[in-house]
């Protein structure tokens, strides 16, 4: 099971946390909240075990929050420590990162 969380109530944690985008390459060029890693969601899926470790928490962030809601259900039922970021970076009201 994973936890979810809106995307705007990251603001105050940014610098604490494991925030991995899901989106394209140069969606995340677009901008991309502060710390955030990109691992677009096709690489994440075929490797996750490059990119993730069972004793960290991810936060997985992607354009509107179901492709995060989805990775973050098949990443939970492998164990792995995810929270779904509700609304995705279309709802984030903060700053970005280019």
């Amino acid at each position: 099971m994973y936890r979810e969380l809106d995307i705007n109530d990251l603001k105050d944690m940014l610098n604490f946390i494991k925030i991995i985008d899901i989106r394209n390459r140069s969606d995340y060029k677009k901008g991309h909240l502060l710390g955030a890693i990109n691992i677009p969601l096709d690489k994440l899926i075929m490797d996750e075990q490059k990119y993730l470790t069972k004793d960290e928490v991810y936060y997985i962030v992607c354009k509107y929050g179901r492709q995060s809601a989805l990775l973050c259900e098949y990443l939970s039922s492998l164990g792995y420590l995810v929270v779904n970021c509700l609304g995705g970076m279309e709802n984030w009201k903060g700053e970005l990162v280019k």
